[in-house]
């Protein structure tokens, strides 16, 4: 059973208590159904049953198969781990239970990956307070998110940006907790030291400049597996800080190591030290999340 999808429902994304309140509503509906047809066949079969022995049984019955039922219902609405803030152009949200558009106000869960068109913006507000604008044409995984207010130096947080370009801004989770928060791209792995930063990841290349903190850059080997978490601490790890003004880290294919790459005069922002990039469009999308 899925809530908040089918054919014709483009919000995708409802409350995950509203979804399993709805689930623990059908699996009453079904057990209770299915419970009384057996104690039918039950008082058929063994007149001398008594009533209020078939009663009991079914009372019990009801309450063991609810209870687990929901449980289980419950367990689906806690993988959300988020929710959309801005929705610009065409975009799509694929979860195990199909794809959808996203909408303001929709929930975001584990497993989902967002793709935008070469229009599309959707900005992501994660339970910790992070925050994610994935930008035209990319496509962002959210793989692993645990958080919790109570400890969160236990977070977990796995993301992957395949291709196309996404600013993270850390919550808490990646505060308390930066060796288990991973970003990985098809050529390397990034990981953060509290930061604003911006990925963009082609075919080739991958660059990335930061607003705030700083992040480490590794590219994919032996000692930097993808499945690993934090910072990858090997000799071909590279450092970006945003003190180091003007400048991006960079991977080419077929690099030995990331480089430093000269994009702007010291002092620039994000907004116009990022090359290659339409930012008159993209800078009246990012406001909400600055």
């Amino acid at each position: 059973m899925h809530c908040a999808l089918g054919p014709k429902q483009s919000t995708l994304f409802t409350s995950g208590c509203d979804c399993a309140h709805t689930q623990c509503k059908a699996l009453f509906l079904y057990s209770s159904t299915i419970l009384l047809q057996n104690m039918s066949i039950q008082a058929f079969t063994n007149p001398t049953t008594s009533a209020a022995a078939l009663l009991k049984r079914f009372v019990v019955g009801c309450a063991m198969g609810i209870a687990l039922m929901c449980m289980t219902a419950m367990a689906m609405a806690s993988q959300v781990v988020g929710e959309v803030t801005l929705t610009i152009g065409k975009s799509k949200i694929e979860r195990t239970a199909g794809e959808a558009e996203p909408q303001k106000g929709g929930s975001v869960q584990e497993g989902d990956v967002v793709r935008t068109s070469d229009n599309g913006h959707v900005h992501i507000r994660f339970i910790d307070g992070a925050r994610v604008s994935v930008r035209p044409n990319s496509v962002f995984r959210i793989h692993e998110f645990k958080y919790s207010p109570a400890d969160p130096a236990a977070s977990v947080v796995r993301l992957s940006l395949d291709s196309g370009e996404a600013r993270s801004i850390s919550g808490a989770a990646a505060q308390a907790a930066k060796e288990r928060f991973r970003l990985n791209t098809p050529l390397v792995a990034i990981g953060v030291k509290g930061t604003d930063f911006v990925t963009q990841v082609s075919k080739e290349t991958i660059r990335v400049t930061v607003n705030q903190g700083a992040i480490v850059m590794a590219p994919f080997d032996s000692a930097c597996k993808a499945e690993a978490l934090g910072v990858c601490t090997t000799s071909r790890a590279k450092e970006l800080t945003a003190e180091m003004l003007g400048q991006a880290l960079v991977y080419r294919l077929g690099s030995a190591d990331p480089s430093l790459q000269n994009i702007g005069k010291p002092g620039q922002s994000d907004a116009s030290r990022v090359l290659l990039l339409d930012r008159q469009t993209r800078e009246g999308t990012d406001r909400p999340l600055a």
